[in-house]
């Protein structure tokens, strides 16, 4: 018999070096030929700044407490822009645009815009015109009655501030860019009670002698059809991504006709939920470089004529490319090494980190992610990947057949996101103490075509808690886990999901759900406009069934809940309002169930600050030891974050 079970084993991976190596890349950008990347810095609250490859060397540019984050939809994304020597960007603390030219004085970022209720994204340089052209969210003339912001395309003028509206009518804009000979726009546009990944429209309109947009023309996208990234080709056509055929595929708008360029079941986009994406960037000479995700793993490829020849290895995730030249920049994802910038020499095809890669110093650690898939109710094939325990200290061997490690099933948010097999030091956390961990491609995933991702829509709260409760039977089935030591955790759509599984089905040994959502008629009600009409698709409108919201909310569960739940939630979330969490963890306390319940203040829909990330994992792994070793189950108290055991 082992002298230590499973989900205690000591693990060098700590909290705090979790957070600490978590930097990924975002948002690459290449301007004359300089490449520019926001830079996460966990150690400073998260913030992001901007980065550039000046001598062959990585140098800020964008000097502390300035962060590079905008809060548009409250995800924000497309927060700077460059030119030159010239760049714009987003500051989070206050939203206003700032212009940084570091010739003149790298610590000294100057405002463009005046202070106000306004956010922006997606910022596009219109050079000809010495103005910007964003996305504008105005909070202006919000009120009880009216509390939806209103959003526009705008210029703002570099030298004077002053702001003129380009296009507006439209609930939601994104993706404005500019013409090869300046004088055309193209934008995306969609309204309620439509998400973007739901139905998109592309847009272009010339812009004649007062830089005002004339001659609007609808190019593509309706309530079937969701288009994504337009892009303009050297000859001055437009490129963009559709899901007109079920998939999202790779298209060219020419003069009347639209052609597909490469028809396949592949997924060439991703879900809008922030500015600035891009899957695919075309070059000088009218090739398209571009990604695209089949069956859970990522591909890059170079299409010509109809032809897509693939480019480097198979990779777990693939974001941001840009080009210049022959040479393809993006961030690479790996199952077994940090996120990196990477490029490729397209006459070459040779492939290389931007910077040395280095071995995570417990990479012994690390668990190797494996692709499951088994068939859910109705037959339906799922996807996921499953990462069973791994330390060198620990063997599976040591432990008789019948020992078998705890699971946890992982439920993304969303619910339109998707899992992937790139390196997660958050995973890696629970696999090196010794549990299993299953991150599920529920049904309403994205990276599967348009059909597997809309059969969530009016189940949401059923087919995904399924998918789950299918998933770990089937994990315990092929006897890789223990039966009675079942976890489900989720942040967000997936804490809605997680406490599903908790309230309405008696599978699961424990829970934990992050700002996860318990109340539908409360989300609904309180919800912030770019998800405001959200609930209405995935649980149908609310005037229509007001019944179904009742009975798929977890805070109304009649039958008596026995799961041990803990609770994580940001006091500052606008997404997920702090009370969906303070009175399902209130309801369960009443019933007697273990709970654990701690608050953050100053965090909003996901923790940011790096005590807090630290104190919330710590929490969440003190919690499942104390439910599967049975101590005082009976009478557990609320975890003292400040008095937390040490897991180090």
């Amino acid at each position: 018999m082992p002298n230590i079970p499973y989900g205690s084993w000591p693990s060098p991976l700590s909290a705090k070096q979790v957070i600490d190596t978590s930097c990924s890349p975002v948002d690459l950008s290449i301007d004359r030929g300089r490449l520019y990347w926001l830079e996460l810095r966990p150690q400073e609250n998260s913030r992001l700044t901007l980065m550039s490859l000046i001598n062959n060397a990585p140098v800020e540019l964008t000097p502390s407490p300035f962060n590079v984050r905008s809060r548009v939809h409250e995800y924000g994304g497309g927060a700077y822009t460059t030119s030159g020597n010239q760049i714009f960007f987003c500051n989070a603390e206050d939203q206003r645009i700032y212009r940084l030219d570091p010739r003149v004085n790298l610590q000294q970022p100057q405002p463009i815009t005046e202070p106000g209720p306004f956010r922006y994204a997606d910022i596009q340089l219109d050079l000809n015109r010495n103005r910007l052209i964003c996305v504008r969210e105005s909070h202006a003339e919000t009120s009880k009655n009216n509390p939806y912001p209103i959003n526009q395309l705008v210029a703002i003028d570099i030298d004077t501030g002053e702001q003129n509206v380009l296009v507006s009518g439209a609930d939601f804009y994104s993706s404005p860019k500019i013409s090869p000979n300046h004088q055309a726009l193209c934008w995306l546009s969609w309204s309620h009670p439509h998400m973007p990944w739901d139905a998109a429209e592309l847009h272009q309109g010339q812009i004649n002698s007062d830089g005002l947009i004339v001659n609007q023309q609808h190019v593509a996208g309706s309530d079937q059809e969701s288009v994504f990234q337009p892009e303009w080709d050297m000859n001055g056509e437009l490129v963009f991504v559709s899901d007109r055929s079920g998939w999202w595929n790779l298209y060219r708008h020419g003069g009347e006709n639209i052609q597909c360029l490469y028809d396949a079941q592949m997924e060439f986009g991703r879900p809008q939920w922030v500015f600035g994406q891009r899957t695919y960037a075309i070059s000088d000479q009218n090739q398209i470089i571009c990604s695209h995700i089949h069956q859970g793993s990522w591909h890059l490829g170079q299409l010509i004529q109809r032809q897509l020849q693939p480019l480097g290895s198979d990779y777990s995730d693939i974001k941001s490319i840009t080009m210049s030249g022959d040479q393809v920049w993006f961030v690479a994802s790996y199952p077994n090494q940090a996120d990196q910038i990477e490029s490729i020499q397209l006459h070459t095809q040779q492939s290389k980190p931007l910077f040395p890669v280095t071995p995570h110093p417990h990479k012994d650690c690390f668990s190797n992610p494996t692709s499951i898939r088994f068939k859910t109710a109705n037959q339906v094939e799922v996807q996921g990947f499953l990462y069973l325990p791994n330390n060198p200290d620990h063997a599976k061997e040591d432990y008789p057949e019948h020992i078998l490690p705890p699971l946890i099933i992982k439920t993304h948010g969303g619910p339109s996101a998707s899992a992937t097999n790139r390196l997660d030091l958050g995973i890696q956390y629970w696999t090196s103490r010794g549990f299993a961990l299953f991150d599920i491609n529920y049904r309403g995933s994205t990276g599967f075509g348009r059909e597997f991702r809309e059969q969530l829509y009016d189940q949401w709260g059923i087919y995904d808690v399924e998918d789950c409760l299918y998933g770990a039977q089937h994990l315990v089935k092929q006897n890789l886990v223990h039966p009675q030591q079942l976890i489900i955790r989720g942040h967000s759509a997936g804490g809605y999901t997680t406490l599903c599984a908790l309230m309405f089905h008696k599978q699961f040994n424990a829970g934990a759900s992050l700002y996860g959502i318990s109340d539908l008629k409360k989300l609904a009600d309180e919800c912030h406009k770019f998800e405001s009409s959200y609930v209405d698709k995935m649980i149908g409108p609310q005037q229509q069934f007001p019944q179904r919201y009742r009975d798929r909310s977890p805070i109304y569960a009649q039958q008596k809940a026995t799961c041990p739940t803990i609770f994580l939630q940001g006091l500052e979330d606008k997404v997920v309002p702090p009370n969906q969490s303070q009175l399902m963890a209130d309801k369960l306390k009443q019933e007697g169930v273990p709970v654990a319940f701690i608050e953050f203040p100053g965090e909003g829909h996901g923790f940011r600050k790096t005590d807090n990330i630290i104190a919330a994992l710590e929490a969440e792994l003190s919690f499942y030891r104390r439910v599967f070793q049975l101590e005082d189950l009976e009478n557990l108290p609320e975890i003292d974050i400040a008095n937390l055991e040490s897991t180090h």
